[in-house]
């Protein structure tokens, strides 16, 4: 089976009250909502990890640029169910 491209939509083109952009990243039956804040590249993406840098939010949990991709990652990278398939029917199995 092929993985499934990301696909990313923006709801909308504005920004929100905080100064943030939304996205939503779709993969196979996963999708990741991630806020992003509306500055120049390089300073959300700074390899140094300061508390004044800004945040990017993954499905509402605020992380820094590298730990961001990460948690998004994880989160798509079932991008099928299967896990959560085999999750649901192990839990059906021990309630009986």
């Amino acid at each position: 089976m092929d993985d499934p491209a990301v696909a990313v939509t923006m709801p909308s083109a504005k920004r929100d009250d905080y100064g943030l952009y939304g996205f939503v990243l779709h993969r196979g039956i996963r999708t990741v909502d991630v806020d992003m804040p509306g500055l120049p590249l390089a300073e959300v993406r700074s390899d140094t990890l300061d508390a004044m840098l800004p945040r990017l939010y993954v499905d509402g949990s605020s992380w820094w640029w590298g730990y961001a991709l990460d948690f998004a990652s994880e989160a798509l990278d079932d991008h099928d169910g299967s896990i959560a398939a085999q999750l649901e029917e192990d839990l059906e199995s021990e309630i009986g």
